[in-house]
Parts: C-alpha cells; structure tokens; sequence
C-alpha cells in the first residue's frame, strides 16, 4: 500500500491510553499518559550521547594526522634533512638521529593508519545508526512518509546486509530510503580507502646526499700524448717497470685495476687442465688462426677484460663520473717462414738471439730467435682525444730450437682507449660500458666539472717540440725504438722481451764450468726471465727458464713461447701489465698538473620513505574528504534534531511496533485487514510530536509534527527515553 494513503489523523494517536476523553465535537484528545502518582506526572528533555560524535572526532584526527604524515614525509617536510654542505660540520650522531626521528615519523603515521583502517567500517556502521535518530522523525522540510519496513531496514542496518542492498535497488520504493542509499555510499567509500593507500602509497628507499669529496687522482689519457712527456726522450722506466712485472707476475694475480671487478674464469688449456691453474685470461677475447690446436676450452663465455687506473673498488655514489680505460686482444696467427719480413729496418724494431751448437757443457740446448715489429714506430700510436681510439701493432716471431720446429708467429694486438662511466648508485654499483665519444664534452653539472682538471691546451694546438733531438728513436741515423716516449702495449712487450739486457740475449749467460771458474756457484738462479711463470701456467710450479743455466732456461722459454695454449693467457696478461705500467709511469713521470683525472664521489645514507605521486595524493586526499564531511554531516544532521532514543535498533524497533499494536492495530484492525499490501508497507515507521501545540509534548507512532529540542515530553511513553 502506498504510504500516501496512510490515515494521518489516526497515525497521531498511536499512544493514547486506553481511557480517553472527548471534546464536544467528539473528537479523540490525547491524554497524559497513565502514571503511578497522577497528580505529579513526569516530563523529561532529551540529550544527546555525545560517544559518537566523540569517536567521529577522534577517528577524523587519526585519519587526517596519518594521511598527512605520509604526505608530508614523501616531500621531506616533517622533518629537516642535514644540508649537503654541512657534511664536515655535522657528526655522525645528528645524522643518526636525523634518520631515527624520521623512522620514528614514519612507524606512527603507519602505526596511525593500522589503526583507522580497523575503526573505519565499525565507525561508520555506528554512525549512520546514530544519525537514523534524527533521520526516522518527522522533518519540517519534508512530508514524513517513512514505512515501518524501511526503518525496519535501517534498523537492522541493511547497508551491511546483501539481500537489503540488492532489493533497494531492485525495490527503491519499498526498501530504500535515503539515509539507507548514504549509509551504502559511506561503508563503500570506508571499505575501499585502506586497499587504495595500500596500493598508491608505496614505500621506497631513497638516498639523501652527502657533501662531495674527492677520491682518487690517477693519470688522464691526456697525459699519454703530454707535449713536454713526447718531447722528451723515454728514460726506460716503462720498460724497465714491466720487465720487472713480467718476470715476477704469476697467473693466478689479481689486481685492483683489472675490470670488470669480480671477472672469474675456471677454463684451462685442454691438454693441462688440472694443472695449469685457471685465469680470467684464460677466457679473455682473443683470435687465433692455428691448425690442429686446441687453445682454449670451457663453458664459460669470453671475457671482455681492461685496466684503469682506478680501481675497482670506486663506486662514486650518487655523482656520474668518468674514467679512462684500455684493453688490447691478442691475435695468434702460426704463418711460414716466408712471410716473416725480409726488411726489418727504418722504423721498425728487429732482433735476433742465436745460441749455436758447441761442445760445453748443456750446449745441446741451441736456439735461435728473430722478433720483428713493422711500421712507423718512432711516434706514438695515441691520440690526444677523448673519444674512442682504435689502433694495432704487429710483431713477426720466428724460433727454431734443438729438437723443436721452427715456429713463425704472425702477433697482432688490438688496443681500444676511451672513457666509461665509473659504477655508481644510478648504476647499481656497476660500470658502464666503453664510450664513443668524449663524456665531458657534453656534460654539465656537479658531476662533469668535478671530474677532470685538464685545462691546458687543446688538441688542435698541441704541437709537440721536438726539443729533444732523440725523442723520436733517431740517434746518429740508427732508430732506437727504446727512445720513443709513450710507445703502445705491444712495443713495450716487446722490449721486455727482446730489447736490450735481454735475458735470451747469449752474451750474458753464465755457463757452468766449476773446474775452470773461480765462482763454482755462478749457476744459481737468482732472476726469472719474463713470462716464466705466466708461461709455466701455474703459481706453484717452479719454472726451469732462470738466468742460472741460461743456454737451458732460454731453450725452455721458447719452447713454452712458441705454444699457444700458453702464449695466448700470457701475452693477454702481459698486455694488461703494459697498459698499467703506462698510466703508472705517465702519472708518476713527467706530467702536468692539467692531465690529471680526479675522481670524486658523493657519499649518501639511506632512508625508507612513503612513495605518493601528486595524482595518488589529489585523489585518495579528495576521497578522504568526501568520507570525511559525510561523517561529520551525519552526526551533525543528527544532533540537529532531538534524540528520542539511544540509537535505532531492534530495541527501538520493538518499541515502535509495540506502540503500533497496542493503539494503531487495535483501532484499525478492520482497515488494516482489507489492503492488499504488506501490513509493513502500510503502517508508518517515523515518530513525531502528537501534542505539537500542548505545552509538553508526547511522542507518537506516524505523528506528522517534527520533535523539537528544548521541548520536554512526557515521559511515561512507551517507547521514549
């Protein structure tokens, strides 16, 4: 049945006792409500519980102060980080706590958020109980024309019950009402704001910077091609350095410029594996051209090895910074004895050792050795650029020994020098990869201008002053490669192995003749050749080439030489060993303060922050406000109006349809009975005044007249306070 129809004159007398009196007219007047003592009846006013809107208060506080918290700690606004500048100036324990009191920050706001996201759905369930007191009385702005079974679904709290949500939206008529439809809008806005934050607001670790400090200086590639280092004539300080390198140097040696860090290798020769230890160099990219040799064998992939003189411990934080870096490739090609050079001369470099056959004592072990290294080598192979830089060397080997083929080697070693970035936190801790260009060229900011300090003069103006007649290798029209400052890896190698002094060289062997010899102990080993033990393939094995037996200990060597299994891995780390010795000399030699490289770096200490972007933090701060403001109207809609009751439940329910039954159903029954509707449809579910104009009022079941605050009413109402 249509509320509409309901019979409003007899809707306000739902509470009148049974002894009525009448006017002259007639007409039902309401009476006192019976009471023990009839000559003092009882009015009461009624008063707000004030626990909800208390709780409303308290739980708006904690959501906003957690929401803000998080917001304003993803912008660093809580609380002052140390300034970058203040570094020196601070100590370690204000950063502690710098970083404690954030942390501090951050566990209450989450702590704060823990605890509004359990109090959200029971809050809101209370308050739109709370607001129902006002809600189901008569309004003045509207026609009252609320039905017992749509505050039945208020009171049951049908915003949490499925079957209601459906069958208001199937039946908005019947079941719905508006505060029904808020109280919906308000649990889904409640249920959805803790997984939203959850799944915006994300956590993430940032790191603050430190003042910028300087780390190490190391030579820049500029100070290879120094036009006061290439005008003087080289002193052999390279060459000795990596002679001596060369002799002491074992397989198994690790270094601290040898990149990439962490680099391991567990292949070996076939034919020795087990024996000659594993190396990265092993593994190392090199190129070979043998027949029926296996050179080197294993699973693991080639590596891609170079020297910087930095270290490879250097992780510059939170700046980019920039390092020269050079790697040369072995090429191994076995090629015949006619294309060895017929004419080694001008520029080039040759030597020959010959250890003929004799009746002495070990002269069985005869050899003879020619190295040859073609082209113009009395300038330097590098260039006074920062960009990458490409260039190759050749050395021709042929030996023939006692008991042995006679070899001919064709040596080619591919040099690559340019600049890469240094491992860094944008990095992950890693280096970049080789650069094609000049890094500082096109780089501004902190980390670029505190790079590098080469200020001198540019590449189009540096022309080099011969001032030194023998810097370029020629002295009384005879070429000394030895004088040619800045030579490239394998001219170095070269000379270590067959310049001058040279350990294969005959003419400083010492044979063994006690009977004929005032020094019966010339024959003790007191100096490996180069490459011994890096030729030997073991750190532990004792190798037989030493300057004791010479005449055997040179056999020995070119046998180990001439095999590739063994001369690839060595003439690999004796090509890392050169690249070092020059950076080392150049940054210890003559240079100019403007060739150095100084590497800085800027320290940072770590926070875990809350992650919001502005579009996660404009939408859950306005859907936060929408659940706000719905909050705090209900409650205040309903302390607006007067509080008849506690709240609307089955308590008040069960007050109401007794109120019904005890005055409505027992007048009506007749009416009642012959509507089709449901009797819940029918009958009214709001309260009002029925003695609007008395001077106190009386509640009543289906009364038109809205309560009033400050009016007191009788309180011997059924259902009343």
């Amino acid at each position: 049945m249509n509320p509409d129809t309901v019979n409003h004159d007899v809707s306000s007398r739902l509470l009148e006792d049974t002894d009525t009196a009448k006017t002259g007219n007639d007409q039902i007047e309401p009476t006192k409500p019976a009471h023990p003592n009839p000559k003092k009846p009882e009015s009461v006013r009624f008063w707000h519980q004030i626990y909800i809107p208390l709780a409303v208060i308290i739980y708006v506080g904690l959501l906003l102060a957690a929401w803000l918290i998080l917001c304003l700690l993803s912008r660093d606004m809580v609380v002052r980080a140390p300034d970058s500048e203040e570094y020196f100036t601070i100590d370690s324990i204000s950063i502690q706590n710098y970083m404690a009191t954030f942390n501090d920050w951050y566990r209450a706001a989450n702590l704060l958020w823990s605890i509004v996201a359990v109090a959200t759905l029971p809050l809101a369930s209370a308050v739109c109980s709370f607001a129902a007191i006002g809600f189901i009385q008569s309004q003045r702005y509207r026609k009252p024309d609320l039905t017992l079974r749509q505050a039945l679904n208020i009171a049951d709290r049908g915003w949490t019950n499925p079957t209601v949500v459906f069958s208001m939206f199937w039946q908005p008529k019947k079941h719905g009402s508006s505060l029904l439809y808020i109280a919906l809008l308000l649990h889904i806005l409640g249920a959805i704001l803790n997984p939203l934050q959850s799944l915006l607001v994300n956590q993430t670790r940032i790191k603050k910077p430190l003042r910028v400090r300087q780390g190490e200086t190391v030579a820049d590639i500029y100070a290879l091609t120094n036009p006061t280092y290439l005008s003087e004539r080289e002193a052999g300080y390279t060459v000795a350095a990596l002679r001596s390198t060369l002799a002491s140097a074992r397989p198994t040696d690790t270094y601290q410029n040898l990149w990439p860090a962490n680099s391991s290798c567990t292949s070996c020769p076939a034919y020795a594996c087990g024996v000659v230890d594993p190396t990265p160099f092993n593994c190392q990219n090199a190129r070979t051209n043998i027949q029926d040799v296996a050179v080197v064998t294993g699973t693991e992939p080639t590596l891609n090895l170079y020297m910087s003189a930095v270290s490879t411990s250097t992780n510059t934080g939170l700046l980019r910074q920039y390092a020269p870096r050079i790697n040369s490739s072995v090429t191994w090609d076995s090629v015949s004895a006619d294309e060895f050079p017929t004419n080694c001369s001008g520029t080039a470099f040759f030597k020959n050792y010959t250890l003929s056959p004799h009746k002495k004592k070990y002269s069985e072990y005869w050899y003879s050795i020619s190295a040859c290294m073609m082209g113009n080598l009395s300038h330097t192979p590098f260039q006074r650029t920062r960009d990458r830089q490409d260039f190759n060397e050749t050395l021709f080997i042929t030996t023939n020994a006692y008991r042995a083929k006679s070899n001919t080697i064709h040596l080619t070693l591919s040099t690559t020098l340019g600049y890469f970035e240094l491992p860094n936190d944008m990095l992950n801790g890693t280096a970049g990869p080789l650069l094609e260009k000049d890094p500082m060229s096109n780089c501004t900011g902190t980390s670029c201008d505190m790079s590098a300090q080469t200020h001198g003069l540019t590449p189009q103006s540096q022309d080099i002053d011969q001032s030194d007649s023998r810097a370029d290798g020629w002295v009384d029209g005879t070429f000394y490669l030895d004088y040619v400052a800045s030579k490239g890896p394998l001219a170095l190698i070269t000379l270590a192995l067959f310049g001058q002094k040279s350990t294969l060289d005959p003419s400083l062997y010492r044979e063994l003749d006690a009977i004929n010899s005032t020094n019966a102990a010339q024959d003790v080993c007191y100096t490996y050749q180069p490459l011994a033990f890096l030729l030997s393939g073991s750190a532990t094995y004792i190798p037989m080439a030493c300057d004791g037996l010479s005449d055997q200990s040179g056999f020995q060597w070119i046998k180990y030489f001439t095999d590739p299994n063994r001369g690839i891995p060595a003439l690999s780390q004796a090509a890392f060993l050169a690249n070092k010795a020059l950076f080392d000399v150049a940054w210890g030699g003559s240079i100019d303060f403007d060739d150095q490289l100084i590497v800085n770096y800027q320290p940072s200490f770590e926070l875990t922050k809350p992650d919001i972007s502005v579009a996660a933090m404009i939408g859950l701060s306005v859907l936060i406000s929408i659940y706000v403001f719905m909050l705090i109207g209900l409650c205040v809609a309903n302390l607006t109006q007067a509080p008849w009751t506690g709240s609307v439940n089955s308590h008040s329910i069960m007050k109401i349809t007794a109120a019904l039954c005890a005055t409505f159903l027992k007048n009506d029954e007749e009416q009642l009975m012959s509507k089709d509707d449901d009797i819940l449809d029918f009958l009214p579910g709001h309260v009002g005044d029925a003695e609007p104009d008395a001077k106190v009022g009386r509640l009543a079941v289906g009364a038109e007249a809205p309560l009033k605050m400050r009016r007191r009413y009788w309180k011997g109402d059924e259902f009343g306070m």
